[in-house]
């Protein structure tokens, strides 16, 4: 894990002619935007930073941009240091306390197709996109966002 990666690095590449006007599903999963993103890395990086996977980097609002650059940051270290959890912290304490095991806490979307969002309880969908699955949340990714 390259723990030089900063923000800014992140936002420069979101900016980049290169990758702008692509959608955030396709360039999440470009190893040449950010190496080591997979899909439900993806889905759970989109979901924490309130962004719809067919928003484009060049449509984002200055804090829009900020926060997507924080949540991969975010996200990625804390599956690294979990073993692949990405769920906040204090939702899988919450889950874990109530008696659910791995599968049920590990994820806020992936893989959570018409269970309840942990953080509204809309029902979390599932999509095919480059022939790829992704997870959302329609409440809290909105396309307009």
């Amino acid at each position: 894990m390259d723990t030089t990666v900063t923000t800014d690095h992140i936002i420069q590449q979101c900016v980049n002619t290169r990758f702008r006007r692509r959608s955030l599903a396709a360039l999440l999963l470009d190893q040449s935007f950010v190496a080591g993103l997979g899909n439900y890395l993806r889905s759970e990086i989109l979901h924490f930073a309130q962004l719809h996977p067919n928003q484009q980097p060049q449509h984002l609002s200055e804090q829009n941009l900020n926060n997507l650059a924080n949540q991969i940051l975010r996200v990625t270290r804390q599956a690294y240091e979990t073993a692949g959890v990405t769920n906040r912290p204090e939702t899988v304490v919450k889950l874990k306390s109530a008696g659910l095991g791995r599968n049920l806490y590990r994820f806020a979307v992936f893989d959570r197709r018409d269970q309840p969002c942990y953080s509204c309880a809309n029902t979390i969908e599932r999509h095919e996109t480059q022939s790829r699955r992704i997870y959302l949340c329609p409440t809290c990714q909105r396309p307009d966002s």
